[in-house]
């Protein structure tokens, strides 16, 4: 039976200052995420073995990571390796929904690909950093018509604050674009506004596809 790895996220607090102590917590927790994240895909899957974790960059999403494991688990149904954005000067076509998720994670080669949130470290897991909540709800929307909702695969849920929740989910393939935190590089260019209208329109038509959701099915957990 493999040692529980949240057990070595608690670091001594003794003599420490409140920011430090919390600087610490912080830094032993995202630390040690590799190893919890590892152990709790084993604990979906059997055979799993993750091969790559690092910071998934683009937007503004918080603690936000890709993973990578290597093997095929039983269950885990093959999907096509993601499809890269359109080009700038190929719009995305503007009249048709975009599809609903499917339930298989993406793969290239032999390698699964997931995206792994967790909460901050050292803060209750409420609100917008409660992980299992916005899990939950994701499997609710998981069958809604139009809306591109990635598959739940695992979660874990922790020991927080020092230990926080995380949600591993399916990677759906796509493009971030956000002009206050992603500046354009020396020389780059802003999309063909025409790709910039399409993509408008998509996120609108998404909108009202969640609109259109009755809250009465979707999860609701303990904090609002």
């Amino acid at each position: 039976m493999s040692a529980d790895p949240r057990a070595a996220a608690r670091p001594a607090a003794a003599g420490m200052t409140t920011t430090a102590a919390r600087a610490a917590v912080r830094e032993a927790a995202l630390a040690h995420l590799p190893a919890r994240v590892a152990h709790a895909g084993r604990d979906w899957a059997a055979g799993l073995d993750l091969v790559a974790f690092e910071p998934l960059g683009g937007g503004a999403s918080g603690l936000t990571f890709a993973a990578r494991w290597s093997a095929d688990p039983p269950g885990v149904p093959r999907s096509e390796p993601a499809t890269q954005p359109a080009p700038a000067t190929q719009p995305a076509p503007a009249t048709q929904p975009a599809p609903a998720a499917r339930s298989e994670p993406a793969r290239s080669s032999d390698l699964l690909s997931a995206v792994v949130r967790v909460a901050p470290p050292g803060l209750a897991p409420v609100g917008n950093r409660d992980m299992l909540r916005q899990a939950r709800l994701l499997r609710a929307l998981a069958d809604v018509p139009g809306l591109p909702v990635p598959a739940v695969l695992f979660d874990d849920v922790g020991d927080p604050p020092d230990t926080p929740p995380f949600v591993a989910t399916s990677r759906l393939p796509g493009s971030s674009f956000e002009p206050l935190m992603d500046p354009l590089p020396p020389g780059g260019r802003l999309p063909a506004p025409a790709l910039l209208r399409a993509r408008a329109l998509a996120a609108a038509r998404v909108l009202a596809h969640l609109h259109a959701v009755d809250p009465a099915r979707a999860a609701r957990g303990p904090h609002r």
